[in-house]
């Protein structure tokens, strides 16, 4: 049986926990290193792409003959400051991810910045199945009775082979006590 770790779970998370009716949190699964690394490269290429062409379309606003180079300044400053708020939020973002696993349901957060986080509550009596993805082996989808699928990713948490174990157990408690 899984054990309780309440020392990884903010008091925050608890007070989400009790809200959502979700009973006791059985454990926190936080994003992988490997993933969050991945994140973070992806935001420096985005950035360092952003930078490049804003750069161009400026140089290339100065350098063209037209009569008014204004446009290419609009747009290489949109494309910086886009690009660049893309890039530089991506990796932070990715390390705030992780999923809270309780005795009823699940939680997923996803903090972007300190006080915006979005969370997904799933409960293990609107589950239909646990499939595997056809295409990506790592990729496994909670199919839910009257909602879009859930996809859990084996290369976005830690131990994503226990995370599942978990809840499929979980899942078979749910359907015994029907």
């Amino acid at each position: 049986m899984s054990q309780l770790n309440y020392p990884s779970i903010s008091d925050e998370d608890v007070q989400l926990v009790k809200i959502c009716h979700l009973d006791h949190p059985l454990k926190v699964y936080r994003a992988s290193a490997r993933y969050v690394r991945s994140v973070y490269i992806s935001g420096l290429i985005i950035l360092t792409v952003t930078i490049l062409s804003s750069t161009l379309l400026l140089i290339s606003g100065r350098a063209t003959q037209w009569p008014d180079p204004l446009i290419f300044d609009i747009l290489g400053a949109f494309v910086f400051v886009f690009g660049g708020t893309i890039g530089l939020t991506a990796g932070p973002g990715a390390r705030r991810m992780y999923l809270i696993v309780c005795e009823t349901g699940l939680i997923q957060v996803r903090k972007r910045f300190k006080h915006n986080r979005t969370v997904r509550v799933i409960y293990f009596k609107n589950v239909i199945a646990v499939k595997k993805s056809l295409f990506n082996q790592n990729k496994y989808y909670i199919k839910l009775r009257g909602y879009e699928s859930f996809a859990i990713s084996a290369s976005y948490y830690q131990d994503a082979d226990e995370l599942l174990a978990l809840i499929r157990e979980q899942l078979a408690k749910v359907e015994s006590q029907r």
